[in-house]
């Protein structure tokens, strides 16, 4: 349905994170192509614009540092403010952010293939780390 719309010429908007981890790459092809447009930065990082910023930008970028998921950033805030694990996950889904099993979220696995889309053309590898990597409650 997306990859249509892009070649009728439509802007597309969507959050639908498993069509843009697995068809990123081609839809932007659809996109081009048409001049249409295709937006999916609601699909990660609780709608960080990150990735918009990121598409516009002409030289590589060798490296991003921080938190491209809105369940992981609501977790390391709760954790800050001393909330135990359990906790910070649980606040993380009543806010709509963390499915009901978070594991993907907070183990990097949910932003990674999204990320992955950006990746320059000088970038030969992704790495991802979940917030298990930071020696918080939730690597016990």
């Amino acid at each position: 349905m997306i990859a249509a719309a892009l070649t009728a010429g439509k802007f597309v908007i969507t959050a639908n994170k498993a069509a843009v981890a697995a068809h990123g790459r081609s839809l932007g092809h659809y996109a081009r192509g048409k001049n249409s447009l295709l937006w999916y930065s609601a699909a990660v990082g609780g709608a960080l614009p990150a990735l918009d910023v990121l598409a516009d930008i002409e030289s590589p970028v060798h490296e991003i540092r921080g938190s491209i998921n809105g369940t992981c950033g609501v977790v390391l805030d709760a954790w800050a403010a001393g909330k135990a694990r359990h906790d910070a996950v649980a606040l993380a889904q009543a806010h709509g952010f963390a499915e009901a099993n978070p594991t993907r979220d907070l183990s990097g696995l949910d932003s990674g293939p999204i990320c992955s889309t950006h990746r320059t053309r000088n970038a030969d590898a992704q790495w991802r780390y979940g917030i298990r990597r930071t020696g918080s409650p939730i690597a016990r």
